[in-house]
């Protein structure tokens, strides 16, 4: 697959890294875009508890105090305003992007993983958040996010970009798609409750009231 390329954004509309002043901007996306798109998905309990301040500082961590480079957080401007933001981390999963296994795959909001002391070099990355405002789509904003994730990655060394989809978002996985993502055939389930939306779903007792299907897209940096 080709290498992503990263476009030219013009005057009003751009991508940096993200600064701790964007963290209550990054929540307030963050929670518009969950709220709209996935409210037919997520539990009413859910969905009713997103809180913009609690997701602003959920990623301060990240933001603020990255635990590798290739932990990035970058956020899309549109006329000056924090559009939109995209996360990555390297891969953890302990997969092979050809492999098409399953996994119930478990991470923290911000897109840590306990003890996995990587750097991303040589290996994936992971995708683990790109939201648009649902106020500024169809702009350009999530393909200049996706574009600066794959550059950023590609100058640390990683080799592929991977992304996990909700299996009834057809939306993002067409947007992925077009972005040369493909499914590898890999699959996992999270469990959703009110408490934490990133717990794997096997082991988990009766506080799991709905589970989270996904599958996986992988895209490479460089040529196969």
């Amino acid at each position: 697959m080709a290498s992503l390329l990263t476009g030219s954004p013009g005057a009003e509309n751009s991508v940096r890294r993200a600064r701790e002043a964007d963290l209550a901007a990054i929540g307030a996306v963050h929670a518009r875009s969950w709220g709209g798109p996935y409210a037919q998905v997520l539990p009413r309990e859910v969905v009713a508890a997103l809180d913009a301040d609690q997701l602003a500082d959920a990623w301060r961590t990240a933001v603020t105090e990255p635990p590798s480079p290739a932990h990035t957080v970058h956020v899309a401007l549109g006329d000056g305003i924090v559009a939109g933001f995209a996360a990555a981390a390297p891969a953890t999963d302990g997969t092979d992007p050809a492999g098409g296994d399953e996994t119930d795959g478990s991470g923290d909001a911000d897109g840590t993983e306990e003890g996995d002391g990587t750097d991303g070099s040589g290996g994936g990355v992971e995708v683990v958040a790109l939201e648009v405002d649902p106020l500024h789509t169809r702009r350009g904003h999530g393909s200049r996010l996706l574009a600066a994730v794959a550059d950023t990655a590609r100058a640390a060394g990683a080799t592929h970009l991977l992304a996990w989809v909700h299996v009834d978002d057809a939306g993002r996985a067409e947007f992925l798609r077009g972005a040369g993502f493909a499914e590898d055939g890999a699959r996992r389930r999270r469990a959703l409750d009110d408490a934490d939306l990133d717990e794997p779903a096997d082991g988990l007792g009766d506080g799991a009231r709905s589970v989270w299907p996904e599958v996986r897209f992988v895209a490479w940096l460089v040529e196969e």
